[in-house]
């Protein structure tokens, strides 16, 4: 299994890679960004001790740009208000990066694993954009404002995801949307509008884009 898993990581990253040659935008950002992965693997950033909740696993960057580009295109199908993002969770950075270079949009990541804000914080130091680093769990943040939410659900535990729901119903402003990886949330507040099964770390998930409707 770890050599499988060896190999997929390797396809997933040269894939990322040549997507990111087609973007002259993300170059500044991607050759920091990979100046460290040239001696560490991003699991040696992420926390082996961690609770379920927070496994680390990452969506690439090609992955996370169709992601991105379908939210945009739901979101203001409902609303012009000026378009901000969030991603609850961010790993190492790459979405928020990625959002903010490629599309020019004030982004805010959110992140628990001090090595990784660590890493974000140097990568930010290279850069010019509207980037909010939060180096915290999400559950002492807020999510009012956000245009696009994004939220990698895979691993969470069914007491967590009741405290988040909570949350999301409560902070979430209406027609906002978020996208949830692994698992639709289940909410009265919120409409499954769209699945898009993609390429991650882990190999295939299902993306799920609500609506946040009340």
């Amino acid at each position: 299994m770890r050599i499988l898993a060896t190999i997929w990581y390797l396809v997933i990253s040269m894939l990322e890679f040549l997507f990111v040659i087609t973007k002259p935008k993300l170059w500044r950002f991607y050759f920091y960004f990979s100046l460290e992965y040239f001696f560490f693997s991003p699991y040696y950033f992420a926390d082996k001790k961690a609770d379920d909740d927070f496994v680390f696993g990452f969506t690439p960057l090609f992955s996370f740009n169709t992601i991105f580009k379908k939210a945009r295109v739901h979101y203001y199908q409902k609303t012009e208000y000026p378009l901000a993002f969030c991603d609850a969770g961010c790993g190492d950075g790459r979405g928020v990066f990625l959002v903010n270079q490629l599309y020019d949009r004030p982004v805010c990541g959110m992140e628990i694993n001090e090595k990784f804000v660590q890493k974000i914080m140097f990568m930010k130091s290279f850069v010019k954009g509207n980037l909010l680093i939060i180096g915290d769990d999400m559950f002492n943040s807020e999510f009012q404002g956000y245009g696009i939410i994004f939220i990698t659900w895979t691993t969470f535990k069914d007491e967590t995801e009741k405290r988040l729901i909570a949350k999301l119903e409560k902070e979430v402003m209406q027609n906002a949307i978020v996208v949830t990886l692994s698992y639709p949330i289940s909410s009265d507040y919120f409409e499954l509008i769209e699945k898009k099964r993609i390429l991650v770390s882990w190999g295939k998930s299902d993306a799920y884009f609500h609506r946040k409707v009340k």
